[in-house]
Formats: C-alpha cells, structure tokens, sequence
C-alpha cells in the first residue's frame, strides 16, 4: 500500500484524482485488498500520454496502456485487466458490470453531480446562514412593530414561511458538512499497532458506532485530543498481559472508541477493560504535587479523576516515549473547552475507564427558550427543557433543611431560583407568580424558577471574550451569549455545567 501511495502523490501533481478502490489506502486492509483485486485509480487529465509514462515507470506496474471507451459487452469484460495492473484513468468497477447503455448514462450522470468545494466557502457558507438568523429574529421581533397600529396578519403569515425557508437553509448547510467519525476513529489503527509494537500489550481496537455524522470542523478538532486518550488508554490503562492473566482477567483486552448523540450534543467516548484508577494513589500524587485545594475528605471520586487532566499530572513514574511528563490531558481539555467542549473521566478499579469528550453537534445555532429573571435575559436550550407550567401554592414544599420542591405528577424535584444562582435581586419571589420550567440533563432533573417566558427562538451562539477568562462564566453554568432580535444580549445556559452545582441526592 505505500507504494501505492507514492504512485498516488504523483499522479495528484500532474492531474485530478477523482477516487481510488480501495478508497482509503491508509487502512490496514489495503495492502490485502490490492493484492487480491488490484488498484484501480479514476482521474482527469488533459495529458493521458504523460500519465500513462509516468505509470510505466512507477514500481510494481506491469504494464499501462490507454482503455477506449467500450461499446460493447465483450469490449467491456477486457477492460478490468489493464486496470487491475496499471490503474489507467478509467475506474474498473464500472465496466465489470455488463455494458448497457442506459445505466452507463445514469452512472456517468451520477459521477457528474459529485463536486469538491473548500471548506473555506462551506465555512464562509455557515456564517452567513448564521447571520440571516440574526436579522430574521431582529426584523421579526422588532421593538417598531408592537407601537404600529395596522393588521399584521400578512406579515405574520410572511415571518413564518420565511423562518421555515431560514430552517431549512439551515439544515442542508450542516448537512453538506457532515463527515462520518471514521475518518478519525480510522487513524488511531496505526496508534494502537504501533503501540502494540513497542510495549507488547496485544490490545484489540473497537469501534462502535463509527457512522455517526458530524460537523466537518469537529472531526479536525477529534484527531489530536483521540490520539492522546488512546495512547493513554494503551500505556496507562491496560496492564502488561502477565499482569492480567495475575488478576484472572480472562478476556483480551481491548480500547473501545464509541460515537453518538446525546440531545445536543456529540458523545465520543474511548473506554478501556484494564486496571481502573485507584483513587487513593491518585490523591497521594495531587498531594505531593501540591495540588490540593481543601481537605482530602471532601474530595468526590469525580474530583479525583480530574487531576488526571490537570497540568503536570502523571500517574507513570517512568518516563516514557508515549507518558510520564505530565503533559497533553490538559492541553486536550483546554482545546476541547475553546470550542464549547467538555472533557470527562470516570474509572472503577480493576475493571477499566472511561474518557468521555462531549462536543455541542452545532458550533454556532441553537433552539433556545428565553426567560426574564429581574430584567435579566437568560436562554435555556429547548432540548434540556421538557415542559414549562405555572405552580400551584399546593405544590410548594419546603423541608426542614430549608431547601425547596416541587411537586409534578407525583414526582418531588428540586426547586432552583434562577435569580438566587445569578444573584439577581428585584426577580419574582411568590412561586405562584413566576414561571416554572422543568430541565433535564443526563440523569438529573429539577424545576428552574423564572419571570416571565419571553420568546421561543433561534440563537447564534456566541463564545465569551477571552477578557473574562478571570471569570467563572462555565462553571456558573454559562455557554455563551448571543443577541436578540430588539438588541439586547442574552446569556445562554449550558444545563451540564449548570447542574453541576447542586447536589441532588436530597431529592431522591
């Protein structure tokens, strides 16, 4: 396959390549699959004399010879053997298939409507649709049209059919960006062999889920931060087979790469069945690196798995080509976090873990609900909210402790004022007045206290200026903000971070 490739790169300098069988020569597969079937390379060129020299000197090329178009069955079932030896111009899966006139025509018509686009325009592509979202929502929601006295009912009608058009644009704009998470999931092949090499480990890669589409851009992100959690889940992670075979682990050990959805947002995950972390000895490391901020007794098991992603934290106590410096995890989490990311880790000792990336599915447009708390704007994506409803004084429940509930269709959830979480005097107070919106993310759910609703929209997600990195916007549970159609800004709540700061076992 690497010559294969050197033949590739030569002929990409002197004409257009259009697609090669098998497509990705990168595989581990490939060097099989062209030894049993042959390399077949499609291409235009204006100079078929100079590829086909070019051919006839490259390595391993029997022979190379220019094909006619064929006009019949029996000219056709020639065609493959000069292509299986020399990968002419022509691509040989199409004429081993008998020589019809009608389905060639469909098959040509169909090659014709491919085309390759930089993924500047598509970039370019996407701010612009962001920006029609922009103005819709300030031409529909303008401020003017509430004082003006006529019948709007037929620009009502318009505003609708022209946020259907705006969604829809919307729609095939992501669509034309989608990727399959294979081309990244595919790359980590070489990682693991290599590894596999040089520590003797035997780890079997698994892939689940690899069809999952996303954002062209969130593939380029995935490459690096994949490439440090494998080598980790590799070096780290899985122990030495004599190790294994000590502990009774019978079955071979394995790193899983798995893609998904989870609302939205996209869930890659790299789990290994190897040794867990001990928290114990990861506490005795923060310790001694002086990372420790409180007391160590009132670390959570989640807290301790994060300074596995702190700067200067290493659990090898060797170092090592692929670890030991204490450098990478953390660079990860920071990279994933510039684009509205989060990175998270989880382990049971002597079975395994689990680094978890979550990356939002749209870097820029989001459905969200916009709520009043004090005269301050707030939005909530529509994805974590389940039901909005007014409460009743009966639902009310407040425990001896002071904290308080709500009561919804038998279910007792936790009441979260958004005004005492911002810090926002002047809100709604009386529960019967304000409104209640019932969240969930992952498996936390509880009722958040707001004003009034102020309008059900489309934002373009915006990231915090870099000047308020002092701040913690986060981990307040702050995504980032946009601007509204009257132009004033809103902040947009990141549910994940936001529960993250209560502790909802008193409401089980």
């Amino acid at each position: 396959d690497m010559r294969a490739l050197v033949l590739l790169r030569a002929l990409g300098k002197m004409c257009e390549v259009i697609k090669t069988f098998p497509e990705d020569l990168d595989a581990d597969n490939a060097g099989d699959e062209i030894s049993k079937k042959g390399l077949y390379i499609k291409l235009i060129t204006d100079d078929p004399n100079g590829v086909l020299d070019l051919m006839k000197n490259a390595v391993n090329v029997d022979k190379a010879e220019q094909v006619k178009k064929p006009e019949q069955p029996a000219n056709a079932a020639k065609k493959p053997q000069p292509a299986q030896k020399s990968a002419p111009e022509k691509s040989a899966p199409k004429p081993a298939q008998p020589a019809n006139a009608v389905p060639k025509k469909h098959a040509e018509k169909h090659e014709q409507s491919m085309i390759s686009v930089k993924l500047d325009k598509l970039n370019r592509l996407l701010d612009l649709v962001a920006e029609i979202v922009i103005t819709e929502g300030s031409v529909i929601s303008s401020p003017d049209l509430k004082k003006a006295e006529i019948n709007l009912d037929r620009f009502n009608k318009s505003s609708r059919e022209l946020k259907k058009l705006t969604d829809e644009l919307q729609d095939v704009v992501m669509s034309i960006r989608m990727v399959p998470v294979s081309t990244a999931f595919q790359k980590m092949n070489r990682v693991v062999r290599d590894m596999n090499q040089k520590l003797k480990k035997n780890v079997t890669l698994v892939f689940e889920g690899q069809e999952t589409e996303v954002d062209k851009s969130i593939v380029d992100i995935l490459n690096d931060p994949l490439m440090h959690i494998v080598r980790n889940a590799v070096d780290h992670g899985i122990e030495d087979p004599e190790v294994r075979a000590k502990a009774g682990k019978t079955e071979p050990a394995t790193v899983t790469l798995s893609a998904g959805y989870d609302s939205n947002e996209v869930v890659i995950s790299c789990r290994d069945n190897g040794a867990g972390m001990d928290t114990a000895k990861l506490m005795a490391k923060a310790k001694k690196n002086g990372m420790l901020t409180k007391p160590e007794n009132e670390y959570t098991d989640k807290e301790i798995f994060n300074f596995v992603v702190a700067a200067g934290f290493s659990t090898n106590d060797k170092i090592t080509e692929y670890s030991g410096r204490g450098v990478g995890m953390d660079v990860v989490k920071k990279n994933l976090e510039k684009v509205g990311g989060k990175l998270y880790v989880d382990s049971k000792f002597g079975e395994g873990s689990v680094f978890t990336i979550r990356i939002p599915l749209s870097l820029s447009i989001l459905d969200v609900l916009s709520v009043d708390v004090g005269g301050e704007n707030f939005s909530l994506p529509v994805s974590a909210v389940s039901e909005a409803f007014s409460c009743k004084a009966e639902s009310f429940i407040t425990d001896p402790e002071g904290n308080e509930f709500i009561m919804l269709r038998e279910k007792c959830l936790p009441l979260i004022r958004m005004s005492d979480h911002f810090d926002i005097p002047n809100a709604e107070k009386d529960v019967t007045k304000g409104i209640m919106l019932c969240c969930k993310d992952g498996g936390k759910e509880a009722v958040l206290m707001a004003d009034r609703i102020t309008v059900d929209q489309q934002v373009v997600v915006k990231p915090f200026s870099p000047l308020l990195d002092a701040y913690p916007l986060k981990e307040s549970g702050m995504a980032g903000c946009s601007v509204l159609g009257d132009g004033s800004i809103t902040i947009i709540l990141d549910m994940k971070e936001f529960f993250g700061n209560y502790d909802f076992r008193k409401g089980e």
